[in-house]
């Protein structure tokens, strides 16, 4: 498998190379045989590379110890499951996974556009060669070959470290990269539009399936890594304001200002070179993620170790940009917008206004994640911790919240104080009495929880009252009863009702957290046999210690384990449930592993953290994190992918379908 994978590792190479060359020649002299050419070259790469991403899944599944990635990654006691996810566990295969998603991404999109978009795809091509050969050159020259051999074979690989055995890291990875790649499809078609001068918003509408998805996988990866962080690491804690955690939410929060400006170019014609900057951003940014996870510049669980490939991709970053700015310079007489906003209370106005915030708070996590770095390059060293992004983070959120109750409810060009009375009376006062109402129950305390509150239930209230006229209108026009009327407002206008999906699930998700980081609650208890203890309405005693050991194979020790089952009752005696958690040592990869244990509710859940027992005694220290709203947060995640995966499938009108059918047919016809 190593001759396999290195040999298809240099052919997805010259094939990028190829495409790029004959796609860079075809679109200056517009050649027809040599855009083909190039376009054949990308199926070629997108070819080439899976074989590649075969072989190493090969290799790992028949345990090919000769592969030092093999032997690094895996072992003969991983369920195939995991084998399966031990592709992605180093550096080397997460660089391959990147290149063999963008080669299936470049491939789409050649066969989706064989004969739509004509005159963008010579570019279109030229760019996405251009990122995969930066992929496969550090792969092929740069030293992190997956396939390469080490001197001898061991009998057994090192195994996957333990952190990363949970289902979430399994899949958070993939969607992440997913999520990056895909950003790649906005920002070639952005180079090609600057490039031949086609800037209307036909290049937008051609990218905002692929922008939606990326996205949503996106954003669906910062979800499952919060998941992991939450049930692996032991900390009680879902989002810690990591190097590498911020490095996905930047361009997260990156591409989801671009998913609103779009609309006002759509609509009115408006914010055009703010909308190519937004989609070089995010491009950009997810290539400064990956540089931030596989450069070992930063120190996070989630980074790899130090590596040659942090120059090369901050090269490829530094000609984006260079590249990107001298031709959005060059176009700046044509990106000037026609329209102008009359009104700041407007739905323009508002998207402006929300698409600022959403720039500023990337910027300053970005500035925060970045200062670091540029501070330990001048021999200086420095850390930003949580309170810096907590302290912007919370204030920006309530006004992004608010802003989402403003958006829908304000008319085109410019609302009416009518209007402004009519639509926000309602919205205003729910949300009045409930700040009131929560300020009261805390006792004048935690005000900007209760503010976070009383904004998210002008969304909430907003967002039933669009429901309740949408529903209405259908039900007086339509006579459909109210199940059917509901479901056909998804059907006739997805884009806008999947959107509100989308902002309900943000607003539960973001109260969640306000919630969580004001009520949260710590404490610690060392039982003996036959003991118990009172820790906030729950009754704790420890049921059994145990201690328990697994081999190998050959009959060594892999991991031994002392677990405590905790008994959870009520104030009244009533059994909650019996919580499992343990420290456990692994042998190969000389690590201690905390495995926590979780009592979830509505309300709240019980976190229990073994620190250390005694099975000769019966006795051990536990310590409790009580994390309220967590059902909520978990909820407001799921409502937010549900929202996407519905825009993203359902998110295109007839209007728009019937346009793109005469486009294709009328190019077929040439």
């Amino acid at each position: 498998m190593s001759g396999l994978g290195t040999i298809a590792l240099f052919i997805g190479f010259a094939a990028a190379v190829w495409a790029f060359g004959a796609g860079f020649y075809g679109a200056r002299s517009g050649n027809a045989m040599a855009i083909r050419s190039a376009e054949g070259g990308i199926l070629g790469a997108a070819l080439a590379l899976t074989v590649a991403a075969a072989a190493l899944w090969y290799a790992l599944i028949s345990h090919d110890f000769s592969i030092e990635y093999v032997a690094s990654y895996s072992s003969r006691e991983l369920s195939l499951f995991y084998l399966i996810g031990s592709f992605w566990a180093g550096q080397a295969g997460s660089i391959l996974l990147w290149a063999w998603m963008l080669s299936i991404y470049a491939a789409v999109i050649v066969k989706q556009n064989r004969f739509r978009h004509r005159d963008l795809m010579p570019y279109v091509s030229t760019t996405l060669a251009a990122v995969l050969m930066l992929f496969t050159f550090l792969m092929v020259f740069a030293g992190t070959n997956p396939f390469a051999t080490g001197e001898f074979t061991p009998p057994n690989g090192t195994g996957l470290n333990p952190l990363l055995q949970n289902y979430s890291q399994m899949f958070h990875p993939v969607t992440i990269y997913i999520g990056f790649v895909g950003f790649t499809v906005p920002f070639a078609f952005c180079i090609a539009a600057l490039a031949t001068g086609r800037l209307d918003d036909r290049w937008l509408r051609a990218v905002r399936g692929w922008t939606i998805w990326a996205w949503l996988f996106l954003g669906t990866g910062i979800v499952l890594g919060g998941r992991w962080a939450y049930v692996e690491l032991g900390w009680g804690g879902f989002w810690g304001w990591d190097p590498v955690e911020n490095a996905s939410l930047i361009p997260w929060l990156i591409g989801t200002a671009f998913l609103h400006s779009v609309m006002i170019q759509e609509k009115k014609g408006m914010l055009k070179v703010w909308n190519v900057t937004l989609a070089v951003s995010a491009f950009a940014l997810s290539l400064y993620g990956t540089f931030l996870t596989r450069s070992g510049v930063v120190q996070s669980v989630h980074a790899f170790a130090e590596s040659n490939v942090g120059p090369y991709l901050m090269l490829g970053i530094a000609l984006v940009v260079g590249v990107s700015g001298m031709l959005i310079i060059y176009r700046l007489p044509d990106l000037r917008s026609k329209a102008v906003m009359e009104s700041i209370f407007s739905r323009e106005g508002s998207f402006l206004l929300n698409n600022l915030l959403f720039v500023a708070l990337a910027f300053l996590v970005f500035w925060g994640t970045t200062y670091p770095i540029i501070a330990q390059a001048v021999s200086r060293e420095v850390s930003v911790r949580a309170p810096f992004f907590n302290f912007f983070a919370g204030p920006m959120g309530a006004a992004l919240i608010l802003l989402t109750g403003f958006c829908p409810l304000l008319a085109w060009r410019k609302a009416s104080k009518k209007n402004l009375k009519r639509n926000f009376i309602a919205p205003a006062i729910g949300g009045a009495l409930v700040t009131l109402l929560m300020l009261v129950v805390a006792g004048g305390q935690h005000w900007g929880t209760a503010l976070i509150g009383g904004f998210s239930t002008f969304v909430f209230v907003t967002i039933s009252s669009e429901f309740y006229r949408g529903i209405r209108a259908r039900r007086r026009i339509k006579h459909e009863n109210s199940i059917t009327a509901t479901g056909k407002l998804f059907t006739t206008n997805p884009r806008r009702y999947a959107g509100y999906i989308i902002h309900l699930g943000m607003i539960v998700l973001l109260f969640g957290v306000a919630i969580n980081f004001s009520y949260k609650s710590d404490a610690r208890a060392s039982l003996q046999a036959g003991e118990s203890t009172m820790v906030k309405g729950y009754q704790i005693s420890v049921a059994e210690i145990k201690e328990e050991e697994s081999v190998t194979e050959d009959g060594g020790l892999l991991k031994s384990a002392i677990i405590a089952n905790v008994k959870v009752e009520d104030a009244d005696g009533k059994q909650l449930g019996i919580v499992h958690t343990e420290k456990a040592r692994y042998q190969n990869q000389d690590q201690d592993t905390t495995e926590v244990g979780i009592l979830p509710s509505l309300n709240e859940d019980l976190y229990i953290i073994l620190e250390s027992a005694d099975p000769a005694t019966g006795s051990a220290s536990l310590r409790f994190i009580i994390n309220p709203a967590m059902f909520w947060v978990w909820i407001g995640c799921v409502l937010t992918i549900a929202g996407g995966v519905l825009t993203a499938l359902y998110g295109r009108n007839k209007e728009e379908v019937t346009r793109e059918t005469a486009h294709a047919f009328a190019a077929s016809e040439l």
